[in-house]
């Protein structure tokens, strides 16, 4: 062993970096594959049998590390087709396995936490503990079905693993935790001022061998999270928006909280947002999928309306177009006020100001008659690729005296319906999007 000293000190640094948050149980064992290539089996294990023996990690997770380890060694061709695989068209089945993969990884790393710390500080593990933890490693082995961690595919894993990503604010890491027992947190999908959207693994359904497993997870940040307003308000978008079942309105399943981190799970979306197919995509602006999403558009908002809810902040960003389908979702209904009740989300405030009404400008609560509006602005950007008054606000444009341009292509009637959604007058304006939505069904 003393011919590889060098070697020997990698093995006992990524043995600390596992224990210490730092990597995954994938990456540490690919990381092993890829040091130990041209060294004998025996002398790898002995040298992970001898970070068991000096407590630098229990020995039934030295165990899994070592029959990771010879797995690989001894089916090297399992990587390949593993990376082909991957290369495919993604089978539900493949998106299940990572998913699993996840869940696994996740509680592995779950199992040694508590001794995390007696590690880093290097202290002598007591061997009652040492004990208890390859108790509990050897129950998770046995719970596992054959897919164990010795015959594990590692590339598969490795590329799937969890990110190291810093936090953002004081709170631990949110990246590998699990929210309530169920929901793995995985990858950050995007971020805003109040908070960031995460992709999660749904242990549920992992469990039951759902072919979709994943959500996403919508966590408020650190600093808004101390804000009572702000609590209030990812609440009752939560509250709102669940009412709200609709095929062009994002699906809310539950508002919850783990500790620290109040979060809404809601589905998970792929595809771009209206915004970016306008400004990545020529040909979309005018074209068949802009007039459905349109018409998805109108018929979300019809419902949201009918409901009693107002948006208040429809924009190219706050729509998304699903991968494939191109189907319709209106996201974000954290600026929503229910108009039959005093349920304002909190966020009265918030407006995009080249899609707000002149009421909203001036200080006006919310109605539909906002919403109408915006959706006059985005019928325009759809159909024809430009803001009706060049993103000017509802105020200036009135001010300056300007009038929407025509829209070509559209019946007469649809094209007057549009007109009278962008009024400078609110009482002249369609009542709410069921109105618009019928000019464009004649």
């Amino acid at each position: 062993m003393d011919g590889n000293s060098g070697l020997y000190a990698r093995i006992d640094a990524l043995f600390g970096a596992f224990a210490s948050g730092r990597q995954s149980f994938a990456e540490i064992a690919e990381a092993l594959h890829t040091a130990s290539l041209g060294v004998p089996e025996a002398e790898i294990a002995a040298m992970i049998a001898a970070a068991a023996d000096r407590h630098r990690l229990p020995r039934a997770l030295a165990a899994a590390f070592d029959g990771a380890l010879m797995h690989t060694r001894d089916d090297p061709d399992a990587r390949n087709e593993t990376a082909e695989g991957r290369a495919g068209d993604g089978t539900s089945g493949e998106t299940r396995r990572t998913a699993r993969d996840s869940v696994d990884d996740a509680l592995v790393n779950a199992l040694v936490q508590p001794f995390k710390a007696l590690r880093a500080r290097r202290v002598q593990q007591n061997r009652p503990e040492d004990a208890g933890l390859d108790d509990a490693l050897a129950s998770f082995k046995r719970a596992r079905s054959k897919r164990q961690l010795q015959t594990a595919d590692l590339h598969a894993a490795s590329a799937d693993a969890i990110p190291d990503v810093p936090a953002r604010d004081s709170r631990p890491p949110i990246i590998g935790r699990i929210l309530r027992n169920r929901f793995l947190i995985e990858k950050e999908l995007g971020h805003g001022g109040m908070g960031t959207v995460y992709r999660a693994v749904d242990v549920r359904k992992v469990e039951v061998d759902a072919a979709a497993p994943y959500v996403a997870i919508k966590l408020l940040n650190d600093e808004a999270t101390r804000v009572m307003a702000s609590l209030t308000q990812l609440e009752a978008e939560a509250r709102l928006t669940r009412a709200l079942a609709h095929p062009n309105i994002i699906a809310i399943y539950d508002f919850d909280r783990d500790g620290d981190y109040p979060f809404i799970c809601m589905e998970l979306l792929e595809g771009r947002t209206v915004a970016d197919a306008l400004a990545a995509e020529p040909g979309f602006a005018g074209g068949e999928a802009a007039r459905q999403a349109v018409r998805g558009l109108l018929s979300g908002m019809a419902h949201a309306h009918g409901q009693g809810i107002a948006h208040a902040d429809l924009k190219p960003a706050n729509l998304w177009l699903t991968a494939g389908a191109g189907m319709l979702k209106i996201l974000d209904f954290g600026s929503s006020l229910s108009t039959t009740q005093d349920d304002a989300t909190g966020g009265r405030d918030a407006l995009t100001p080249a899609y707000a009404s002149p009421e909203r400008l001036e200080g006006a609560p919310p109605s539909p008659r906002d919403d109408v509006y915006a959706l006059g602005c985005l019928i325009h950007l759809m159909v024809n690729g430009r803001h009706p008054f060049n993103r000017q606000t509802a105020t200036a444009a009135r001010q300056a005296g300007l009038a929407p341009p025509p829209l070509p292509g559209l019946p007469a009637e649809t094209a007057a319906a549009v007109q009278a959604a962008l009024s400078f007058e609110g009482d002249r304006r369609p009542a709410d999007a069921a109105r618009l939505l019928a000019a464009f069904d004649r």
